[in-house]
């Protein structure tokens, strides 16, 4: 997987948590526990069940956040995007 990627989303998801809109709790839930599962996917074998399991997430949250959150939708779907390239 194109790490470069990952590593950008997981900066943006960082950006949102301690950024200036506020997050309802169950955002700021989603928004960790996407977080946690992009540092998991960093440190296993890409073509590993949790990739799935983020992708869907990442696919998720495009929908979730794509208004309040525009700048972590378009992260989000860059991942997917190369994910997608890369046969998930």
């Amino acid at each position: 997987m194109n790490e470069d990627l990952v590593k950008k989303l997981a900066a943006e998801l960082d950006k949102e948590l301690n950024g200036h809109k506020p997050l309802t709790p169950s955002e700021r839930e989603a928004l960790e526990a996407l977080r946690h599962d992009i540092q998991k996917m960093l440190h296993e074998d890409p073509s590993s069940d949790h990739t799935g399991v983020v992708l869907g997430k990442l696919r998720d949250g495009t929908t979730r956040f794509e208004v309040s959150h525009p700048n972590l939708t378009f992260a989000m779907a860059e991942v997917i995007n190369a994910l997608s390239t890369m046969g998930f």
